[in-house]
């Protein structure tokens, strides 16, 4: 997952449109998934320095999980930055070697 807000984003302070309520740290869907945390091992969340869409940056962080932050500025750069691309690719392949 990239730049995924997992405790939610304060963006949804800044822009009034309904449709990021979702995105509020206090919304259902995330106070929910924040419950249910038994999947978060099996999760590796790639969060950049500065994400200009996850406020603040460290909500990408998630408990249990194999957390990497990259060396990247703004939320769609993380996604064309080639040390992302390559490190999407290192742990697909991790996880081929170790079926």
């Amino acid at each position: 997952m990239k730049g995924t807000p997992f405790h939610g984003s304060k963006i949804v302070d800044m822009v009034p449109d309904s449709k990021l309520k979702e995105l509020s740290p206090a919304s259902h869907i995330i106070t929910e998934q924040n419950r249910n945390n038994e999947v978060n091992k099996r999760i590796i969340s790639i969060y950049g320095m500065f994400d200009n869409h996850v406020w603040p940056t460290k909500a990408s962080h998630l408990d249990g999980a194999e957390n990497i932050q990259i060396k990247v500025d703004g939320h769609h750069k993380m996604l064309w930055h080639k040390s992302v691309r390559d490190l999407i690719v290192e742990k697909i392949n991790a996880l081929g070697e170790n079926k």
